[in-house]
């Protein structure tokens, strides 16, 4: 299981839309979908929770054809996203587990695991950038004419 949150683009609708304007597509479609993901991936950044920091480190931006795909690699992510149920957790490689608590270690053949709510910081990311999304278009657009359509 992983988490990805990816930028899609319908071609065809915004071909359209942008045909009106005579505006170039390939320009417009390439820029927003890289200024996308590095926001998008920036307000990972700063939603993610931080322990050891990994997590946030993690966040990667990758573009492909028509969108762009951003979110962590950890292997741990989708359970800091999505959370996880009550469970056991017994040792796999030793007799027991050792843990600290409160400064005092703790050997143990078992721990009733109460479980862990979803942080849901890859989709609080999502949902911020879905309300950023046409005014950072727009902001993109009026560069495009202020600079002769560079």
């Amino acid at each position: 299981m992983s988490i990805t949150v990816a930028v899609t683009l319908d071609r065809k609708q915004l071909d359209e839309i942008l045909e009106k304007f005579g505006l170039f597509y390939p320009w417009f479609s390439d820029k927003f979908l890289r200024r996308s993901g590095g926001r998008l991936a920036e307000i990972m950044r700063e939603r993610a929770p931080v322990r050891t920091g990994r997590l946030r480190q993690s966040i990667v931006v990758r573009l492909e054809k028509d969108k762009v795909a951003v979110g962590p690699t950890v292997p741990y992510a989708p359970y800091v996203e999505y959370g996880t149920k009550p469970h056991i957790i017994r040792p796999v490689h030793a007799k027991a587990l050792a843990f600290e608590v409160e400064g005092t270690l703790v050997f143990a053949k078992l721990v009733h695991h109460p479980g862990f709510a979803g942080r849901f910081f890859a989709r609080g990311a999502y949902e911020q950038f879905l309300r950023e999304a046409p005014e950072f278009a727009c902001e993109l657009m009026d560069y495009y004419w202020r600079a002769g359509r560079a």
